[in-house]
């Protein structure tokens, strides 16, 4: 009887954990999204250094995806992760501009496939 009583607490001690973690995962993602940027108008010819040289004046870059075609080719557009949503609305405030296209990035959906 015991441990019966014991595997349902732990049964249900394992689905509380799991919902923290699910509002964790959601908290990362928020936050994730406010440290990330949208760049567009880029020059095929330039790479990640080229981006973290541009706005190190804004903030620290943590990260830099190019996007690329279906053949691995870039397309003239990056995700830029901050190390702060501060930090990324900055460069979005100071390099938003007639060359470049700096915006706050947008997380889709996934495709349903």
């Amino acid at each position: 009887m015991h441990c019966k009583d014991h595997k349902i607490w732990y049964e249900d001690y394992m689905k509380e954990k799991g919902a923290a973690a699910a509002v964790d995962e959601t908290r990362e993602k928020i936050a994730l999204r406010d440290k990330t940027v949208f760049v567009a108008n880029l020059s095929l010819a330039i790479g990640k250094s080229h981006i973290v040289n541009f706005f190190k004046d804004v903030g620290q870059v943590v990260s830099v995806r190019l996007i690329v075609d279906q053949k691995g080719e870039r397309v003239g557009c990056v995700f830029v992760e901050f190390a702060s949503a501060y930090e990324a609305t900055m460069a979005v405030q100071e390099k938003n501009g007639a060359k470049l296209f700096v915006s706050v990035a947008e997380i889709a959906r996934q495709y349903p496939f």
